[in-house]
């Protein structure tokens, strides 16, 4: 058996705002404002442009994740914005976070997918399976309330 085993995490999630892009880009570029559990540290760029590093690092006790590198890799303002994840040491994830906006009158939907690959350690196919599904919940979870953050944040105006 290997000593790891390699666990993708696909997962597409959304959320409709009741605002125009023009007033909810803005306040999603402030990610530090709206996604708990989590501190961003800016490394290098410029604020919200292609290029722009972040350190990232959990708040919560006992997370199974390690700190992690965010690039912005593609930014077109108020349609795009792709960060590329890496870790900060060692080579246990990979992956990209592409959030796409897509605008109707008065309102924005918000489409968030992740394509992550973790390097897991070796277990039985069941304990996989099991592991699987508990990181896709839990990351369902962590974006329907970051979600709910943002949709807060940009509806309650000004």
């Amino acid at each position: 058996m290997d000593e790891t085993r390699t666990f993708d995490l696909i997962i597409r999630a959304q959320v409709t705002i009741a605002r125009p892009v023009q007033e909810v880009w803005p306040r999603f570029l402030k990610i530090e404002d709206w996604m708990e559990n989590l501190r961003f540290q800016r490394v290098s760029g410029a604020a919200g442009q292609e290029g722009e590093v972040r350190l990232v690092t959990s708040t919560q006790e006992g997370t199974a994740y390690p700190a992690y590198f965010i690039t912005a890799v593609r930014v077109v303002p108020f349609e795009q914005y792709v960060l590329k994840v890496r870790p900060q040491t060692g080579g246990a994830y990979f992956g990209f976070a592409d959030f796409s906006f897509e605008s109707a009158p008065g309102a924005v939907r918000v489409i968030y997918d992740i394509y992550n690959e973790l390097n897991v350690p070796a277990m039985s196919d069941q304990a996989f399976r099991e592991f699987a599904a508990q990181q896709h919940d839990a990351a369902r979870l962590d974006i329907a309330r970051n979600n709910r953050n943002l949709k807060a944040l940009a509806e309650q105006g000004a």
